[in-house]
């Protein structure tokens, strides 16, 4: 049970960031499309924008821990390799957005919008889900630091000195 509650942890917080990164995007293209004048007629309030990326981001990244999870098998964080998280990230970062765009508007995007949230999306989520498994095993490493690796940094006394 205990391992479900990790994975759904996990699941969150893919999401959440995804939420975040996603919401950035949006923000950055309404800056851009102010900036460069864009048309009145797509042009969209930055909450909205936000919004809009926010969920595709966040739907991104829980595509990319379920399929992380299910591929995986009991595989553990330091078995699954950069490649693996790279192409499967690609994959959502690929598939959600375009999905989750359908799903808002009703229909498929047109072709050459498509292309984009493929693109885009697919070059974001693999970069992504490569730095994001090298971040976890980072913490995870630092997190199972001996207890002789502590000890190797003195601890500073405050005793004895003048101010």
């Amino acid at each position: 049970m205990k391992r479900w509650f990790h994975r759904l942890r996990g699941l969150l917080g893919l999401g959440t960031l995804g939420g975040f990164l996603g919401a950035g995007i949006g923000g950055g293209w309404f800056l851009v499309e102010s900036l460069m004048g864009g048309p009145e007629v797509f042009m969209l309030s930055l909450t909205a924008l936000a919004s809009i990326w926010g969920l595709l981001g966040a739907a991104t990244g829980v595509g990319f821990g379920m399929l992380l999870t299910a591929t995986s098998g009991r595989r553990r964080l330091e078995e699954v390799s950069l490649w693996r998280a790279g192409f499967l990230g690609a994959a959502a970062g690929a598939v959600c957005p375009l999905l989750a765009a359908s799903l808002i508007v009703g229909s498929a995007p047109p072709l050459g919008i498509g292309l984009w949230f493929v693109g885009i999306g697919g070059c974001f989520g693999g970069g992504l889900g490569a730095g994001l498994l090298q971040i976890a095993k980072g913490a995870q490493d630092a997190e199972h630091l001996p207890s002789a690796e502590a000890d190797r940094f003195p601890k500073r006394s405050n005793r004895g000195q003048t101010l």
